[in-house]
């Protein structure tokens, strides 16, 4: 008995990936050492626009970011072959419409290998205001 996929399979697979990347509620993007991003998905696109508007200005993410997390470039610089960059750093966008809290994001990266790196962008608004709320009272 054959281990082999079969083409259907394989096709499967792919579809059951992409609906998962598609769904993901995080942000996923990779990009290489130079910080140019080579993949991203939809909601990627949607945490980061608020930031830079609808014209994203640049497929780098050192410097979409920079404005929020000007350390990002130093923590790339860390030379381990794989492994944790950052995990969950706050990303601070700015102020919010009256009467909602301002936005938060979290950002986590990963080396995968010397060239590639994963991010994961996360809203984390809403536990933000709930620890918040927690402590206030």
């Amino acid at each position: 008995m054959s281990d082999a996929y079969t083409p259907s399979q394989i096709a499967d697979e792919h579809e059951a990936l992409l609906q998962f990347l598609y769904l993901c509620p995080h942000g996923m993007a990779q990009f290489d050492r130079s910080g140019t991003i080579l993949m991203l998905n939809p909601a990627f696109t949607c945490l980061v626009m608020p930031l830079v508007g609808p014209d994203i200005p640049t497929f780098n993410i050192v410097e979409l970011l920079e404005p929020w997390l000007p350390e990002l470039r130093s923590l790339l610089q860390d030379p381990r072959p794989r492994g944790m960059i950052c995990d969950g750093t706050p990303i601070y966008p700015g102020s919010a419409a009256p009467g909602h809290d301002p936005s938060v994001l979290a950002l986590t990266v990963v080396r995968m290998d010397a060239d590639r790196h994963m991010a994961v962008l996360a809203d984390v608004t809403k536990s933000v205001a709930f620890k918040r709320g927690v402590h206030d009272n």
